[in-house]
């Protein structure tokens, strides 16, 4: 039976009611032996769509040679700003629960309106089945979602243009109980709830997320404060959190190094969020970490232009309070076609929450840590550097009239750790002690990571390969490990990497990493292809960001964030086992692809979480636009974040 192709009613989307459903039960002899998704063709408006769109469907064969054909379905279980139970998703609240509504001005000194304000940025997901405690049979699900930002605002005075409140409003993790409709799999939110983030003093840009082996949530914290800046600056984001507005840190204000973490959370039977941020485990632009089976190691990545890729090795199973931390270095191995390098890794340190808990307490700055001197990007030389001592920073600059996103001035930091700091540096400055051990630091835009157990392959999103990766492009960097070779317009369109694991190694010292699971390598495995300056070709990845992988169906999955390079960003699934990449999802206008999550397994069916974080790109707004008219296009904007999934997809038993 071919599955029936969905139609475009008013610029919805609708899908057939014969959607197909198979008993549970009729499937419970079968094994699925292989996986298809078809690709979606791209409609011939696609570029203007304002709906999800899909045409795709998975093909399941079992081993008695049945096959299903199921369509996919986009179900959106809530939007930003929706009342779910008591509570409103995405609300931006106060340590004390309470939503914010009068923000003040910020980090540019511009009023924003007043609130509440919702964030249109739902990103990492994890879905967490807990049995209920009344019924041994029985289990709650619940949906654990991030906010990692918000976009555009528009002032409180009419006569200044729209700010980008990206960096000026705290941000928040919900917690939705899920009823699922035994009978077709179709999930329904019941009820929401902010987690309380009032013991780790508030979340910073929470991003991507992953389901531990133990079950518990594994969050990130994107994009780390300046601690150098804001030593001397208050950090008003979570100051507004906090009711401290106004005070530096040594004033009792926020701390700037609270926040770079992994984000612990454990559900308790009744649904109730335990947070623990796992100090232990570097502070970086954390985009995702992804624990291994042996439930001791975890994978680091570090969304940031000059970064780092990190290796964590827990003391004790199930244990992420204490461990060690290594960095990767690579040495290429191969020069074309994406390129390839084996990878060593570098002793960082160990520690634990308690010892970098009291350097917390103590509000350690970053004067407190390092000797800096510092000279300008445009005078520096070859001779300039020394390997002990330099890293390439960055301070902030005034941003421009328009009050776009500020511009960073590059200088080259000389630094050297103050005496009995060693261990305060590899945890709260981590890229930065990395950088002086000889690490590589040159990854730009690491992203999603994926285990596929079974073959025992780890992949990696680099969104965009730039600058110091680059052969010939890497500038005043005292060290070149990455150098890639290729059209810049093609590694601008992304790479994702595929790393072999493997046990019996050792670190850069000799001593061994007590872990089976150490990647090896990196090889370039998909690709995006350029169809000229400042775009990618539609039939191929754009900037690949979040990564799922799928046990059950031998499928990666990626979702896309290419801003403009691509007309709509894209959901791929790539078969490991045939080569095969289908494009299965296109995303509304203006809207990034987030939160990517699997549920292979739950009550007989499997579900593709993936949200939608809305935006307003700078095109919008036209150059002849007042700020009048610019602040009125924000505020009849619909620029609410979608939470949803593919599915219900009815698979029986495995």
């Amino acid at each position: 039976m071919k599955p029936q192709s969905p139609r475009l009613f008013g610029g919805k989307l609708f899908l057939s009611a014969t959607l197909l459903i198979f008993s549970i039960n009729s499937a419970c002899a079968q094994k699925i032996v292989r996986v298809e998704f078809t690709s979606t063709p791209l409609p011939a408006e696609f570029t203007i769509l304002e709906e999800a769109f899909t045409q795709s469907a998975i093909r399941l064969t079992y081993d008695d040679k049945s096959v299903k054909v199921i369509p996919l379905n986009y179900n959106v279980l809530f939007r930003s700003g929706d009342k779910v139970g008591t509570n409103r998703a995405g609300a931006i609240l106060d340590i004390k629960g309470i939503p914010i509504s009068n923000w003040g001005q910020t980090t540019n000194h511009f009023q924003i309106r007043k609130g509440p304000i919702f964030s249109s940025s739902p990103d990492g997901n994890t879905l967490i089945s807990l049995k209920k405690k009344e019924s041994s049979g029985s289990h709650s699900l619940y949906l654990i979602t991030h906010f990692e930002n918000h976009s555009w605002v528009e002032n409180a005075d009419r006569n200044i243009h729209p700010l980008n409140a990206k960096y000026d409003v705290p941000m928040t993790i919900n917690l939705t109980n899920l009823q699922q409709n035994i009978k077709n799999g179709n999930l329904i939110p019941k009820s929401l709830q902010p987690v309380d983030a009032s013991a780790s003093e508030g979340f910073w840009f929470p991003c991507a997320a992953s389901l531990t082996p133990w079950n518990t949530h594994l969050g990130s914290e994107e994009y780390e404060p300046n601690a150098q800046w804001f030593e001397n600056a208050p950090l008003e984001t979570v100051n507004l959190f906090l009711g401290t507005t106004g005070k530096k840190v040594k004033e009792g204000g926020a701390n700037p190094y609270r926040y770079g973490f992994p984000i612990e959370i454990q559900l308790e039977p009744e649904g109730i969020a335990k947070v623990n941020k796992r100090y232990a485990m570097g502070r970086i632009s954390l985009e995702l970490g992804v624990v291994m089976p042996d439930e001791r190691t975890v994978y680091l990545t570090d969304d940031a232009k000059d970064g780092v890729r990190l290796l964590f090795i827990a003391d004790q199973p199930r244990d992420l309070s204490s461990g060690t931390l290594y960095a990767a270095k690579w040495h290429q191995t191969r020069t074309k076609e994406g390129d390839s390098a084996n990878l060593s890794w570098i002793k960082l340190g160990h520690s634990d929450e308690k010892s970098i808990q009291a350097y917390l307490d103590q509000r350690i700055t970053f004067s407190d840590i390092f000797t800096r001197n510092t000279i300008p990007l445009t005078s520096a030389t070859s001779d300039s550097f020394h390997p002990a001592y330099v890293f390439q920073g960055y301070t902030p600059k005034i941003k421009n009239s328009k009050n776009e996103p500020g511009i960073l001035d590059p200088k080259i930091e000389f630094l050297q750790i103050k005496p009995g700091m060693a261990t305060a540096a590899a945890f709260l400055e981590t890229r930065r002690f990395a950088a002086l051990q000889g690490a590589t630091t040159e990854f730009t835009k690491l992203e999603g990571q994926a285990l596929n157990k079974k073959r025992k392959k780890l992949y990696t999103a680099v969104s965009k390969a730039y600058e110091g990766m680059l052969a010939g492009k890497n500038g005043p960097r005292f060290q070149d490990d990455i150098q890639l070779v290729g059209l810049p317009d093609d590694l601008l369109c992304g790479i994702v990497y595929e790393s072999d694991l493997k046990g019996d190694q050792l670190d850069s010292k000799g001593n061994p990493v007590l872990s089976d699971w150490v990647a090896t390598n990196m090889k370039a495995l998909i690709k995006g292809k350029s169809a000229g300056p400042g775009s990618c070709d539609v039939n191929h990845i754009a900037n690949p960001d979040n990564l799922k992988f799928s046990e059950m169906f031998q499928t990666l999955f990626i979702a896309e964030d290419s801003g403009v390079r691509h007309p709509r960003d894209m959901l791929w699934a790539y078969s490991v086992e045939t080569g095969t990449l289908s494009r299965i999802l296109m995303a509304p206008k203006h809207s990034e692809i987030s939160g990517l999550f699997v549920a292979e397994d739950t009550n007989g069916f499997a579900y593709l979480f993936a949200n939608f974080q809305r935006s307003i790109y700078p095109e919008d707004f036209a150059e002849t636009m007042t700020p009048e008219e610019a602040n009125k296009l924000v505020a009849e904007k619909d620029l609410r974040g979608l939470v949803g999934y593919l599915g219900p997809i009815p698979i029986g038993s495995k």
